[in-house]
């Protein structure tokens, strides 16, 4: 089965099994969002690099009483890197890496603890490779915490951190962001996780959004790359312009341009020696995504 043919039956299953659950008064709700990005061919140091991504993520939540909520966000992405001219970065080797698949299981639980404070934490649990990586040699994990304070009904801020293993030795520790600023009835500020937006809302049902954020990926190369069982790091700092519409309360669309203003790509032996880093040019972007909610 192709992974875009098991997506589509996920979906129909998911969806399938919810309403389902809903007819026995299930309380819980899932959103589907799957997304498509496209980043224009720039240099890559000697080199040029050309960059499309999809996937989707099936979000769930679940009210366990007033207080406490659990969560579980299920995400599939699929990146193609099509590098040109890359043996004039590394003698020898026509493409480090071609076809990535990313998935992530991120459990949470949410707790209420008064008006103002709330609690968060989960664990994080992923598999990223080149494909036809050994799965055993994909894994890593890590955990992590937010914290957050209601000032009012428009504000509330706060912030914490996600722990994670790398693929080889060594973990990292990444600050995240959460803000939820209402403005007025047209502008609100938001943070979540390592992106901040703020958005216009010329309609209740529409709005207009800048929002910058800082990505980070890892795969493990396969055994017959020219890298065997190395990893690439793919570190990011994308800007993007955005227009968002939700017809429904189900359903919401979006389409974005952006740059990306930073990128560095890195390639690592399978011991941890740098073979090969160097930045991408800045370049543009474009993306889709729908959400649906079920």
């Amino acid at each position: 089965m192709t992974v875009s043919r098991f997506w589509i039956a996920l979906a129909v299953v998911s969806l399938g099994a919810s309403t389902a659950l809903a007819d026995d008064g299930y309380k819980g709700s899932f959103t589907l969002t799957p997304f498509a990005t496209d980043q224009f061919t720039s240099s890559y140091g000697e080199a040029s690099v050309h960059i499309a991504r999809v996937g989707a993520n099936l979000d769930h939540t679940y009210p366990i009483n007033d207080r406490l909520k659990f969560g579980a966000t299920l995400k599939f992405e699929d990146s193609v890197y099509d590098f040109n001219d890359f043996k004039h970065e590394s003698p020898g080797v026509k493409t480090p890496i071609d076809n990535a698949w990313l998935w992530r299981l991120t459990p949470n639980l949410t707790y209420v603890a008064n008006e103002h404070w709330i609690f968060q934490g989960g664990a994080l649990l992923q598999s990223s490779s080149q494909v036809g990586a050994d799965f055993g040699d994909t894994l890593t994990y890590g955990a992590y915490g937010l914290v957050m304070y209601r000032v009012n009904e428009n504000l509330t801020i706060g912030g914490g951190a996600a722990y994670y293993t790398l693929l080889e030795d060594g973990s990292s520790l990444l600050p995240l962001l959460s803000i939820e600023w209402k403005i007025n009835d047209q502008w609100r500020f938001t943070g979540r996780g390592t992106e901040a937006r703020i958005s216009y809302f010329p309609q209740p049902q529409v709005s207009v959004y800048v929002a910058g954020s800082y990505d980070t990926r890892e795969y493990r190369l396969e055994e017959s790359a020219p890298y065997s069982n190395g990893v690439l790091t793919d570190d990011s700092i994308p800007v993007r312009l955005g227009c968002q519409w939700t017809p429904t309360d189900q359903l919401t669309i979006a389409g974005e341009v952006g740059a990306i203003i930073s990128q560095t790509l890195t390639f690592d032996d399978s011991k941890g020696h740098r073979i090969v880093k160097d930045d991408v040019d800045p370049t543009v972007f474009i993306g889709l995504q729908f959400s649906y909610k079920f």
